[in-house]
């Protein structure tokens, strides 16, 4: 089975980036990015790449937070990391990531995942990383090849624009009007004494539907390597309570 903290990771860095907002009572019904006091989004997930295959149950909780004395917007996520949020009139931004392995790291400051107003073309950049390639590669390749500790993967800049705001998306939670949708494209390196330098590209679609957010999303990665190609992550809504 595929490493479930990578796959956490990337579930942390995409329903993250995007489901935002002012918390209250409940979700209104335009917003795309409720934060809810208490409310769980339920996933399905899946994630492919050369023969390895596996499906997954993910779970998002909404809880009240602070940070530094103030009142922010904290998500749980079912590995038990915690992220901090906070937005202004410039968009939403990340202020800290808690997890287990590495405690409590602050994010630099005006590190915007999603940038205002929110309509048609509005672009922004975000710095990334590949999330599959590292762990992928040692259950693909089947032990003809490993990466070693001494692999180096460089920043991946990721460049979002909103492409569609009137999306129709279907998925077990319903069926969902007036999505907006938003791609992400990014390319980068990795190098190694194994496997020399790979060059891979990311893509990366998500979809939000308003009063409940994201409902959708799928994430490709490519490599110029023969036998770890390329991978493909899936996640689509079950339900919100």
């Amino acid at each position: 089975m595929f490493n479930s903290k990578t796959i956490s990771l990337f579930v942390l860095f995409c329903v993250s980036c995007f489901s935002l907002g002012a918390c209250q009572d409940k979700p209104a019904e335009d917003d795309l990015f409720p934060l809810t006091d208490n409310l769980s989004w339920h996933y399905s997930a899946s994630f492919r790449a050369g023969r390895v295959s596996s499906k997954h149950k993910l779970v998002i909780t909404n809880e009240a937070a602070e940070f530094e004395g103030e009142k922010v917007t904290s998500r749980r996520f079912h590995n038990g990391d915690i992220a901090y949020y906070d937005k202004n009139e410039n968009g939403i931004f990340r202020i800290a990531l808690f997890s287990e392995r590495k405690g409590l790291v602050k994010d630099p400051v005006d590190h915007f995942l999603i940038r205002f107003p929110i309509e048609k073309e509005r672009t922004w950049t975000l710095i990334s990383k590949p999330f599959f390639l590292e762990k992928s590669v040692r259950k693909i390749n089947s032990g003809q090849a490993s990466l070693s500790a001494d692999l180096k993967i460089d920043p991946l800049f990721m460049h979002y624009q909103i492409t569609a705001t009137d999306d129709n998306v279907s998925v077990a939670a319903g069926n969902f009007s007036r999505c907006v949708r938003v791609t992400g494209k990014g390319e980068t390196r990795a190098s190694g004494p194994e496997i020399g330098t790979v060059e891979i590209n990311v893509t990366q679609t998500d979809w939000y539907a308003p009063g409940m957010g994201l409902v959708k999303s799928e994430r490709h990665e490519k490599t110029n390597l023969d036998w770890a190609k390329s991978s493909i992550y899936s996640m689509e809504l079950d339900r919100v309570y």
